[in-house]
């Protein structure tokens, strides 16, 4: 995927998630459908991804400062507040120091604050004036997102907004194909075709792969087939730590890279690449896992007050 488009997906995904309760609420006739609880709504949040944030950070800051000693602390020290608040960007416009990765944990967060406002668009009754709305952002923000460069909410709204349009056709059980096993095939090539094509300086090669990722998650959502093979305990256990992975990949990478580099070892022989991605991924992997098992986990465990946000339908779908 060109590596950045697992960005876009997770956005898309972002965008699908939180905007799902506000649908099933805005879109459901009856009212068996409680209203989001927006206080716990910020609250789950808030205790889902400050804590293990937090901890990654000072982690980062420590290794930069005093066992690397690549930054003075009082040079760092600033970068690291501006990457509390999640404002690096905002405050120094480039990627920030201690945690480069976090720039997108940085716009998710934008959007985690605007999606109770931005799925108000589920109040339009029309569903075809809300599909036009959602694609138009799709559009615009697409073409913005291709030709500029800084990152921003602007320029990756289409990826939310993509999500949010899968959520409208979710809840309205639109199906596009009524035959099962073809649309089974359908994902299935997807799956393998999406890897091959390439959108890096391509505009139609990187809207048609944009369009690729949706149709294959909306195929994941709705095809029995496809859903299961998706549902694998080992993916799901993956998926499940991703946050993790997300937060401490780029780190483990640089430390591998530097250790592979002053050992002098053959890095240029293209027959040890094979080698070197199963020793990186298994370390990515069982590093990323320690990281989850005793940090991020013992914060999913905190409760609060029981209600709808416990019982998210999400939870149903994945």
């Amino acid at each position: 995927m060109e590596g950045g488009h697992g960005v876009a997906l997770f956005f898309m995904i972002s965008g699908f998630i939180l905007s799902l309760p506000f649908a099933r609420k805005h879109l459901n006739k009856g009212a068996e459908v409680k209203a989001v609880n927006l206080k716990q709504y910020y609250i789950r949040r808030l205790i889902r991804l400050e804590p293990p944030y937090i901890i990654a950070l000072i982690l980062f800051f420590v290794g930069y400062v005093w066992v690397l000693e690549e930054y003075q602390f009082s040079e760092l020290l600033p970068h690291f507040f501006a990457s509390l608040f999640y404002s690096h960007m905002l405050v120094y416009d480039q990627f920030p120091w201690v945690l480069p990765v976090a720039w997108s944990l940085e716009i998710e967060i934008q959007f985690y604050l605007l999606a109770p406002l931005l799925s108000m668009v589920y109040l339009i009754r029309q569903k075809y004036l809300r599909w036009v709305l959602l694609l138009t952002v799709i559009v615009l923000s697409g073409i913005y997102n291709y030709y500029s460069v800084p990152p921003s909410l602007l320029k990756f709204i289409c990826f939310f907004a993509f999500g949010m349009l899968l959520t409208d056709f979710y809840c309205n059980q639109v199906r596009f194909l009524s035959s099962a096993s073809l649309c089974t095939w359908i994902g299935r090539f997807l799956f393998v075709v999406i890897w091959f094509v390439p959108s890096i300086s391509n505009f139609y090669g990187y809207v048609t792969k944009m369009c690729m990722m949706a149709c294959l998650f909306y195929i994941v959502l709705t095809n029995s087939t496809i859903k299961e093979i998706f549902s694998n305990r080992y993916l799901t256990l993956i998926g499940g730590m991703c946050y993790s992975i997300y937060l401490l990949h780029f780190a483990i990478l640089s430390c591998l890279g530097r250790l592979i580099q002053n050992w002098s070892l053959a890095t240029a022989n293209t027959y040890f690449i094979p080698a070197y991605y199963i020793f990186f991924t298994a370390s990515v992997l069982v590093i990323s896992g320690l990281y989850f098992i005793m940090v991020e986990k013992p914060f999913m465990r905190w409760k609060i007050r029981r209600n709808n946000m416990t019982q998210l339908p999400w939870k149903k779908v994945l």
